[in-house]
C-alpha cells in the first residue's frame, strides 16, 4: 500500500463538524493515476472515516511522500477530487409533514449523530408534543400520554404504538431530572418512534388522500 501523506476538507457526515480536517497516510491504486483512500476525520470526539476517490494529476513519484497533500477540486490541485462517500448521515424526513414539524426534524437528529443523546432525547420529545398537538389541536390541553392514548382510541395511530410510547422515555419522567445519562441506544429508539410517529400522522393519511385522488381521477369518463 503506497504512503503519502493525504488531507481533505468537508462536512463530516458523521459528526456533522463544518469544514471537518480529515486524513490518512496511504491510498490504493484503482489505475494508474485514479486512486481511493480512506480518510479520518480529526475531531476527538468522532474519528469515523471516509472514502474519498481522487486523480493524481501530476505522477506519484513526484510528490514527498514526507508531507502533507490536499485532495481539491480547485484548478491547479495536483490531487484532484472526484466524489468521496457517505456524504450525509441524515435520514430521510417524512413526507408530507406540516413545515413547523419538518423544520423541527433535523435539530434532534444531528445532535443523535453528535453523541448529544440528551439534547437529541429532548427534541425528539418536543417533536412528538407539537406534532400530536398539531394533528389534534382539541387533545392540546392533554399531557402527552393521555394526548397518545386519545390518538390510540380514535384509531390514528395503532395500540402496537401506543405501547411503544409506554415502554420508552417519551414523557420524560423516569430520570429526566435525576442526572441519569441517556444512552444511544435509547436515543436511537425514540428518535425511530418519532419517525413512525410522523409517518402515521401526516405521511400515510395524505397518501391515502392522494391514491384517492388519483384513482377518481381514473374514474371519471373520458371526455
Amino acid at each position: 500500500m503506497p504512503s503519502l501523506g493525504l488531507n481533505f476538507i468537508t462536512t463530516c457526515p458523521h459528526c456533522s463538524t463544518e469544514n471537518a480536517f480529515f486524513f490518512s497516510d496511504s491510498y490504493f491504486s484503482i489505475s494508474d493515476r485514479e486512486c481511493t483512500a480512506a480518510l479520518m476525520c480529526a475531531s476527538t470526539d468522532c474519528e469515523k472515516c471516509i472514502i474519498v476517490e481522487f486523480l493524481f494529476v501530476a505522477h506519484p513519484s513526484t510528490f514527498n511522500p514526507n508531507e502533507m497533500h490536499t485532495i481539491s477540486s480547485t484548478d491547479n490541485a495536483r490531487l484532484m477530487y472526484i466524489d468521496h462517500y457517505p456524504k450525509s448521515m441524515d435520514r430521510a424526513v417524512p413526507e408530507y409533514l406540516p413545515e413547523r414539524i419538518e423544520q423541527m426534524f433535523q435539530a434532534p437528529m444531528r445532535a443523535h449523530r453528535t453523541r448529544d443523546y440528551w439534547l437529541a432525547i429532548s427534541g425528539f420529545r418536543s417533536l412528538a408534543d407539537v406534532a400530536t398537538k398539531e394533528f389534534e389541536p382539541p387533545l392540546s390541553n392533554k399531557k402527552l400520554m393521555a394526548r397518545i392514548n386519545a390518538l390510540r382510541e380514535a384509531g390514528q395511530i395503532t395500540p402496537a404504538m401506543a405501547d411503544w410510547a409506554h415502554n420508552i422515555r417519551l414523557d420524560g419522567n423516569d430520570g429526566a431530572h435525576d442526572g441519569e445519562p441517556f444512552s444511544e441506544e435509547e436515543s436511537e429508539e425514540l428518535m425511530l418512534f418519532t419517525e413512525t410517529l410522523l409517518t402515521y400522522l401526516f405521511t400515510m393519511p395524505e397518501k391515502v388522500r392522494l391514491a384517492r385522488e388519483r384513482r377518481d381521477i381514473r374514474k371519471q369518463p373520458d371526455t
